[in-house]
């Protein structure tokens, strides 16, 4: 056996090629016709014991799920292939040819309690449906995020990430992408608005591990209070006798599957109030402080604003302008900030035509 499944070493095909592709397709159907059979791994998308891996870069399956559905139902689709796939949590889909997939039912006593979500929706909101990204230009944080969580790298919608990682050990942005670990603490640190609180949100969303998945508001000891109450609330309709922090730490303290955010920590003493030091899930910490004083260390992800590139497509993008001198103009008077971004972007679209970027930047120029 290899890390590929029962083929040899030598004859697994090290470049992938995209399914979409004519040279994608006909490599599945020489393979298919060499074993008579595909296995591909649901959170990933890899395939294995078939001797080959094949990239894909498409959108989410039309039932849901991570890149694994998606290239499952890519497959099914052009070599004609009858596609079963299994997910961590016991869901089986089916893929067949041009038929269209199914999705069965599964125990949903395997997964872990379900809570309220309380974070940020997601910037992909129509990921079910094959809809557009309009997280820009976090590709590479988000991939190594989701490594540190546990998964794969990115894999699409309804939990995994974005798509496949680079070759000779490293992902998008040039991140390596070792063997993932379960990182007990990560700090994501950066200035106000460049989207700290939104990646982590991202990370909740696209994370394809069943998790219960937290998320508290720590800026100020009393709106940690208030979350706190709602999430006794939410704990309580999810049938988890939790009504105070002692009683949290012990049910984080005996679990295995679980994932928080703690957003804009600016007191690290606050944590060790409701969560304990040892644990055996992850805790993932947005601040403005970079200073990492915490003990036990955490692994750190420090944010950057946007590169250009990213800025001048998110402002056209959600501005519904594609004016390239304008959007370039404005990113640079607004610094590239994403929270800037989205709000001078909204304003344009609002605008419907009146309002355009070049004039926009004018006035942040003149402020």
């Amino acid at each position: 056996m290899t890390p590929f499944g029962g083929v040899s070493e030598e004859n697994v095909r090290k470049h992938p090629t995209d399914i979409k592709e004519d040279r994608g397709c006909c490599d599945l159907q020489e393979r298919m016709n060499d074993d008579g059979a595909l296995i591909i791994d649901g959170p990933t998308g890899k395939f294995c014991a078939s001797g080959f891996r094949l990239a894909y870069g498409g959108a989410a399956s039309s039932i849901g799920g991570g890149l694994g559905s998606a290239a499952s139902q890519e497959c099914a689709r052009k070599a004609g292939a009858f596609v079963i796939q299994v997910s961590p949590d016991g869901a089986i889909k089916l893929f067949a040819g041009g038929a269209a997939p199914v999705q069965l039912k599964h125990d949903t006593s395997l997964l872990p309690p379900q809570i309220r979500k309380r974070y940020p929706v997601s910037l992909k909101p129509c990921s079910r449906r094959g809809g557009d990204d309009y997280f820009f230009g976090r590709e590479a944080p988000l991939e190594q995020l989701l490594q540190w969580v546990g998964g794969d790298g990115p894999k699409g919608e309804g939990g995994g990430g974005l798509g496949p990682v680079g070759e000779k050990g490293t992902g998008r942005g040039g991140l390596p992408t070792e063997a993932p670990t379960l990182e007990p603490f990560i700090l994501i640190s950066g200035i106000g608005g460049v989207g700290k609180s939104q990646l982590a949100a991202e990370v909740l969303h696209r994370c394809e591990i069943p998790r219960t998945k937290i998320w508290i508001n720590a800026s100020s000891p009393e709106r940690l209070q208030r979350e706190l109450a709602e999430l006794w609330e939410d704990f309580r309709e999810a049938g988890i006798p939790v009504r105070s922090r002692k009683e949290l730490r012990r049910w984080l303290e005996g679990n295995k599957k679980w994932l928080m955010v703690v957003d804009n920590l600016e007191d690290p003493e606050l944590l060790w109030n409701f969560v304990p030091r040892s644990h055996k899930c992850l805790v993932m910490i947005t601040t403005r402080d970079d200073s990492s004083s915490m003990f036990p260390p955490p692994k750190l992800l420090k944010l950057d604003i946007l590169e250009r590139p990213s800025a001048e497509s998110l402002l056209q993008t959600l501005g519904r302008q594609k004016d390239e001198e304008g959007s370039a103009r404005l990113a640079e008077a607004l610094g590239c900030l994403p929270l800037a971004l989205v709000m001078a972007s909204s304003l344009v679209a609002e605008k419907k035509g009146l309002l355009s970027f070049s004039v926009l930047a004018d006035r942040v120029a003149a402020e």
